[in-house]
């Protein structure tokens, strides 16, 4: 069961106790049974819930530039080589219909790059703290995305573990309160119920 897989890497990552791995055991369980069930009265397993709660699904561009920074060769597409690169993803991303984009910090180049700082990229990464240069850099990354997507897509950047509260609302009032666009939010966890990754 993907959801019960999703969590349960989860738990190794974030450090979950032995009760919450249990609850994830018992949802991937449970899950496969009903999986069973399903497949053997020939019916899908929502109808096992009561039926279809929705008919379809909005999902976000997850990690919109990240894969391209690590592995254009691999997935076959341009490299983040430029912020104008960034703005032709994003022109890509509102052209196949996506509404919302999540994105890390990248920094375009030859070679591109990724921030590390909370997950220990060196000496004073991990103080989650945030540098002038990189704030000037998250602003003009997240604008050259607002570029491309002219307004028609929302924008959220991933902080991940990089960053304290205090540095998180310093970020959102110089990249979002500069760029003025309601259409941007700093963090996946604002982005509206109806977008879920697939």
């Amino acid at each position: 069961m993907l959801l019960a897989s999703s969590a349960l890497a989860l738990g190794f990552v974030h450090g979950l106790g032995a009760d919450h791995l249990m609850a994830i055991a018992a949802l991937s369980v449970r899950g496969r049974d009903e999986r069973l069930k399903g497949k053997a009265l020939g019916v899908p397993v929502y109808s096992l819930f009561g039926g279809s709660t929705r008919t379809s699904q909005q999902v976000y561009w997850s990690h919109c530039g990240s894969s391209r920074v690590r592995n254009h060769e691999l997935i076959g597409v341009p490299p983040i080589s430029s912020f104008q690169a960034v703005s032709e993803l994003g022109a890509e991303v509102r052209e196949k219909g996506f509404k919302a984009l999540k994105t890390n910090i990248n920094f375009p180049g030859e070679p591109a790059h990724g921030y590390v700082g909370g997950f220990g990229g060196g000496v004073g990464t991990t103080d989650q703290n945030v540098t002038k240069e990189t704030l000037d850099h998250i602003e003009k990354y997240i604008g050259a995305f607002a570029d491309g997507t002219k307004g028609e897509v929302q924008i959220a950047l991933d902080l991940n573990f990089h960053f304290n509260d205090l540095v998180q609302i310093e970020i959102a009032e110089q990249a979002g309160g500069q760029l003025d666009a309601p259409e941007t939010v700093l963090r996946d966890s604002e982005l509206p119920g109806e977008f879920a990754t697939e």
